[in-house]
């Protein structure tokens, strides 16, 4: 008998069982409110250029397959793992971006600093989801 120390992880994951759980169903808000986005747009009271539109929708669509393409995957019984690391600040950075750019689309929120401060935050959370500082 050996006093080692058993790595019970990869053992499960080779007989399909993965030790992780499933990913949660709260992955749904972001992927409603991003849905929402597509077919919605930023309102009627916001009247920016059309490219503002299109650009918005396509980043929201863009948003909406990723999220599935990994949330769905993730949720099924022989797949079922938590959402990789970098997802939830990829999804934050995303949205605070869009919500920034709603704002320098806003004649009242171009003057105040929100905007350049929604569009600093969201490319710290772009860059800290990329994982570049781990080992």
């Amino acid at each position: 008998m050996s006093s080692a120390p058993q790595d019970l992880g990869s053992a499960a994951a080779v007989g399909g069982v993965s030790p992780e759980p499933r990913a949660r169903l709260v992955w749904l808000l972001p992927i409603g409110w991003f849905a929402l986005t597509v077919f919605l747009g930023f309102g009627r009271r916001i009247a920016g250029p059309p490219w503002a539109e299109v650009t918005v929708r396509l980043v929201a669509v863009g948003m909406v397959v990723w999220l599935l393409r990994l949330w769905v995957s993730r949720r099924r019984m022989g797949t079922a793992q938590s959402m990789p690391p970098g997802s939830a600040l990829t999804t934050w950075g995303v949205f605070v971006g869009l919500v920034a750019f709603r704002v320098f689309l806003d004649q009242a929120g171009v003057g105040s600093g929100i905007g350049w401060f929604g569009a600093v935050l969201s490319a710290l959370l772009l860059l800290m989801s990329l994982g570049w500082w781990e080992d």
